[in-house]
């Protein structure tokens, strides 16, 4: 967890950085072939086939499936729904993918798609297109884009990215490590919107970002913000989660309010908000280290560093307002005291600092 803090500073690249992205590769093999096995027991076509196939895979072209968001939506619900179809969908995969590399193979360079160099935007394919009820981004299904606005979508994410690099290399390095495709959509006559789903590690969604609305500064952080969620969900997959399910003290309907947003939310997104906004702070006291005071974006970041220290300067502990409603994991109501008495202590140097 020490190692997870180090990294939201920005300022250092762990080892845990590149480590989980190796170690969740390896996971999620053998999550594959023990899926495909228990399919095989169940006489479910195709899992037998599929399973020699990806096994026939080279060792880069496994990596590709397995770090792929659709591949692991689809794990996730073989998991926990193992009908027929869970399996026909991994299967399909398998084998679509297969066609997918002996074409890909034979090609050099990136397609225009891709920004960062590995970072895929995707706008067309089904799973890009489909509808989810429940998110503010695929609530419906989007209208067409223009050439121009596809285009300034590619722009503005291009941009974003490069001024995450130029702020912090750890930061660029985290959101290339953990989010590999961003699925973007365009819902006209609605505001900007982002986000990350857990059943889908290694996406996150971003509407309208043709608008002129939104903001280089929000894009930026929207792409750190929804990376540090899935950052925060492998470390969970590989490690511990956060909150120990069926513990005794563990409320469905728990909804402590978050100090940033002052909104009820469940109790894990308001963990991992405490971990999101101690980034966000972090990334934007980096932002202010490499500008003047005569900057043109100079009351922008401050108005930004003052909202993301907000949360961490209400009285009392933070971990108080989580732990009487859910079994929380001592080591990580530990690391939100940690990142509150750093904001808490750096706050207080800061102001010091620009008073004198």
């Amino acid at each position: 967890m020490l190692q997870v803090i180090s990294t939201l500073t920005g300022r250092n690249a762990t080892p845990i950085l590149d480590r989980m992205v190796l170690d969740y590769i390896s996971l999620l093999n053998n999550r594959v072939v023990d899926t495909l096995w228990i399919g095989i027991q169940k006489n479910i076509s195709g899992c037998s086939e599929s399973l020699k196939l990806f096994y026939s895979f080279s060792d880069a072209d496994r990596a590709r499936t397995l770090l792929s968001p659709i591949f692991y939506s689809y794990l996730h619900s073989a998991k926990f729904n193992p009908d027929e179809k869970a399996f026909e969908n991994i299967t399909r995969y398998v084998l679509t993918a297969s066609e997918r590399y002996k074409v890909s193979n034979c090609l050099k360079g990136r397609p225009a798609s891709f920004i960062g160099d590995t970072i895929e935007v995707d706008m067309t394919s089904t799973f890009a297109l489909r509808i989810d009820r429940s998110s503010p981004v695929f609530f419906r299904a989007g209208d067409d884009l223009t050439k121009k606005e596809h285009s300034e979508i590619m722009e503005n994410l291009s941009n974003a990215i490069q001024e995450i690099d130029n702020v912090s290399i750890t930061f660029g390095r985290l959101i290339r490590n953990y989010t590999r495709v961003i699925y973007t959509r365009k819902i006209s006559g609605h505001s900007t919107a982002s986000e990350q789903v857990d059943s889908e590690v290694g996406s996150i969604r971003l509407r309208n970002i043709q608008c002129s609305s939104y903001k280089p500064y929000q894009l930026e952080e929207d792409l750190l913000h929804e990376s540090v969620h899935n950052f925060l969900a492998t470390f969970e997959l590989l490690n511990y989660p956060f909150i120990i399910y069926g513990g005794s003290n563990n409320k469905a309907s728990a909804r402590p309010v978050s100090p940033w947003s002052w909104r009820p939310i469940q109790a894990l997104p308001f963990l991992h908000a405490a971990f999101v906004y101690f980034s966000l702070w972090n990334f934007n006291l980096l932002r202010l280290e490499k500008i003047s005071m005569k900057d043109d974006r100079y009351s922008e970041v401050m108005s930004r560093l003052t909202h993301c220290a907000s949360g961490f300067l209400v009285p009392g502990r933070l971990s108080e307002c989580i732990r009487v409603l859910a079994d929380v994991d001592v080591r990580v109501v530990q690391a939100i005291d940690w990142m509150q008495d750093i904001v808490r202590e750096e706050s207080i140097c800061f102001v010091s600092k620009k008073s004198s």
